[in-house]
């Protein structure tokens, strides 16, 4: 008897997200798609971390934020040089 309340109670969980997956099966498969995009970069992320930090190599994103600081330093006026690093 437990048994079947148990599983009437999940057939009643079931039915409205199995529902909505049938109205909308582009938009369930997107936001699949997207919920697994994103555990799978946090995973990779969290796994990589100890990777690069025995190893760190400047990323473009930091080479281009350096670079851009070297020609403002080059640029502005000595006043304003000590507000940018």
């Amino acid at each position: 008897m437990v048994k079947h309340e148990s599983s009437s109670r999940i057939a009643e969980f079931t039915k409205e997200p199995t529902q909505l997956v049938h109205e909308y099966p582009l938009s369930s498969t997107l936001v699949v798609f997207g919920v697994g995009l994103g555990a799978g970069l946090l995973l990779s992320s969290i796994l990589a971390e100890p990777v690069r930090q025995m190893t760190h190599h400047e990323t473009s994103s930091e080479r281009v934020r350096r670079q851009v600081m070297d020609a403002l330093h080059s640029v502005l006026p000595a006043a304003l040089q000590r507000y940018t690093g």
